[in-house]
């Protein structure tokens, strides 16, 4: 059943998108979709070991929860790409022409130095109001994780230059001659923040270079470059997910040989939105006490609401948890939080507004980007988005989107202004 799930969304995944490209962000979706559902499944399968380690409690995963999940995937995804599709069918993803010009070109380009401006800005500002928020939150994963919690101003700083920054370099990949360069130096940056902050964004981005490189080679139909970019997910998966976990956990790196006894490692990441799954499914969610227009109004600063709800992802944490400390959590799955709301076909329900609202989203956000940063601004964003909702709840849509679109969008409302002044006085 799993193997014919996964069969399944691939070919609609290449049906509805392979004509938008990879600069479309559901592909970014997809792919993160297939780890954090079917991965897990699949690893169980192929090493014979259905024992799933979480909170340092054992669960052993049944053929019938691995079937169900699998059905619930395949509907989800598929009315997910649907509700996207049809709302997003005004965005010119592949018609995207590049400038193919020299750096020194895009150095003079007035948008992009004004991204690199903020870019120094913030990390000013870093060093000299939140020196201590920095070195605490380098010095060990608990401390990146309590530290982003106590003062979410550092987080949204930090957030925010990660972000640009990744505009930045994907606006120069999609429009440079000596694309693989910078594609290469921008890789390596990304994964160095990684391992600096002990944060997963940085490699969120740095696969973005990749698609944006992808792009720009040409060399490879979309099916093909699709089954390339899961191949190399999967590889990546066996050794450097390990050796990240290790890392975050000990400080030091050692790669692992992917084996019975290393896939407590390898499913370290990807366990946590089945794990959730498997719950929903044995009913151990309840969806009661957190209403579905919770979820639009949940991005509202607690400073401003200072009774704002719990949403469902936290508020099962703190069930589960027993020694539940601010900032820490289980993951969750908005295809878990679908069923526990409404069911297996309900949830397909569930998704296709889920789907068909991203893209509303981000359409809305991208007219205030100027036209040529368009399809690299969603592609950013998006892509970020995508793979962080898959970890979370449905809410999470709304305050990723905030946290992201709106300082980008301030941006380009400076880039305009200026623009405006330096032509009046021309």
């Amino acid at each position: 059943m799993i193997y014919a799930s996964l069969i399944l969304v691939i070919a609609v995944h290449i049906l509805l998108f392979r004509k938008r490209g990879l600069l479309d962000p559901i592909s970014v979706f997809f792919l993160a979709f297939l780890y954090y559902s079917y991965f897990t499944p699949i690893c169980m399968k192929l090493f014979g070991q259905y024992d799933l380690i979480l909170l340092g409690n054992t669960s052993y995963i049944t053929s019938d929860t691995i079937d169900s999940s699998a059905l619930i995937y395949a509907v989800g995804y598929i009315f997910y790409a649907l509700g996207y599709y049809f709302f997003s069918k005004n965005e010119n993803f592949s018609g995207y022409i590049s400038k193919n010009t020299s750096t020194i070109s895009i150095v003079k380009d007035n948008y992009a130095r004004i991204l690199f401006l903020f870019i120094i800005i913030i990390a000013i500002v870093i060093i000299l109001f939140f020196s201590k928020e920095l070195i605490n939150a380098t010095s060990s994963y608990e401390g990146k994780i309590g530290q982003n919690y106590a003062s979410s101003s550092y987080a949204f700083m930090l957030g925010m230059a990660f972000t640009i920054l990744s505009l930045l370099a994907n606006y120069t990949i999609l429009n440079v001659r000596n694309y693989a360069i910078i594609s290469a130096m921008a890789t390596l940056l990304f994964a160095f923040l990684a391992i600096l902050t002990f944060s997963k964004a940085p490699f969120i981005y740095a696969a973005l270079c990749a698609f944006c490189f992808l792009y720009r080679y040409k060399k490879l139909p979309y099916s093909l470059t699709m089954t390339t970019l899961i191949v190399a997910a999967v590889v990546a998966t066996m050794f450097i997910i390990p050796a990240f976990s290790i890392f975050r956990a000990s400080g030091e790196f050692a790669i692992t040989i992917p084996n019975r006894d290393s896939l407590p490692l390898i499913l370290s990441e990807a366990s946590g939105p089945f794990s959730i799954m498997d719950f929903a499914l044995n009913g151990f969610i309840s969806a009661d006490a957190h209403p579905l227009w919770h979820s639009f109004t949940l991005w509202i600063p607690r400073a401003v609401w200072a009774d704002r709800p719990l949403d469902i992802a936290e508020g099962f944490a703190r069930q589960v948890i027993v020694s539940w400390q601010a900032g820490f959590g289980l993951g969750f799955s908005p295809f878990a939080e679908g069923y526990a709301r409404y069911g297996t076909y309900g949830s397909a329900m569930f998704m296709a507004l889920m789907g068909a609202i991203t893209a509303i989203v981000q359409s809305i956000f991208a007219r205030f980007v100027p036209q040529d940063m368009r399809v690299p601004a969603i592609l950013t964003i998006g892509g970020l988005v995508s793979v962080m909702v898959l970890r979370g709840a449905f809410s999470g849509l709304f305050t990723q989107s905030l946290q992201n679109w709106v300082p980008i969008i301030l941006i380009s409302l400076v880039a305009n202004e200026i623009a405006r002044r330096t032509h009046a006085r021309n």
